[in-house]
């Protein structure tokens, strides 16, 4: 068996991941939460929200047992719900680096990049080039930038060649290379 890489698009709501060995060898998923009204208002409610995610990580994981970790950084410029995908996302990267500690975040940018070949674009552009460059369906916008991801951490794992010259400078970036 090969590098197993794993991309994960982290969110409250929905968390897409897409992990396998090659183009042709992937399963994606998502982790969905849809806590009740006013469930997370409180310390109590968010945990327990949390710990209904972790517990879905926690159970796929092992599984997966990745090589390599390509998951979306943080949206900076985001201003609802930043501090709770923040707890979210700290207490995800964690689990992630007890199976592996080659984990690369990638920039909403980088990932649009790759995609789309600029670095700006909404999800439903995502969702179309990924079906149209690549032949993938998948069910949401969520799944569509985790494949993405997965194809990036293919590419920096050395799995695939980038297939033009803007993926190849996001690899680039991401292993440290020039801006």
């Amino acid at each position: 068996m090969g590098v197993v890489v794993l991309g994960v698009d982290p969110s409250l709501s929905n968390t897409g991941m897409c992990y396998g060995t090659g183009p042709d060898t992937y399963e994606t998923r998502c982790i969905t939460y849809k806590p009740a009204k006013g469930e997370c208002a409180d310390a109590v409610g968010r945990i327990g929200r949390l710990n209904a995610l972790i517990s879905e990580v926690d159970f796929w994981l092992p599984e997966i047992a990745p090589d390599v970790v390509m998951i979306e950084g943080y949206a900076y410029g985001k201003t609802t719900g930043g501090e709770m995908l923040a707890e979210f996302g700290g207490i995800l990267r964690c689990r992630l680096f007890d199976h592996t500690p080659d984990i690369k975040e990638v920039t909403p940018g980088q990932l649009k990049k790759f995609a789309l070949g600029k670095g700006v674009g909404k999800k439903e552009q995502i969702l179309l080039q990924v079906f149209k460059r690549w032949g993938v369906e998948c069910a949401n916008a969520d799944e569509a930038d985790a494949y993405v991801l997965y194809r990036i951490g293919l590419c920096y794992a050395g799995v695939c060649e980038p297939e033009n010259k803007v993926q190849a400078g996001v690899i680039d970036d991401l292993k440290g290379g020039a801006e």
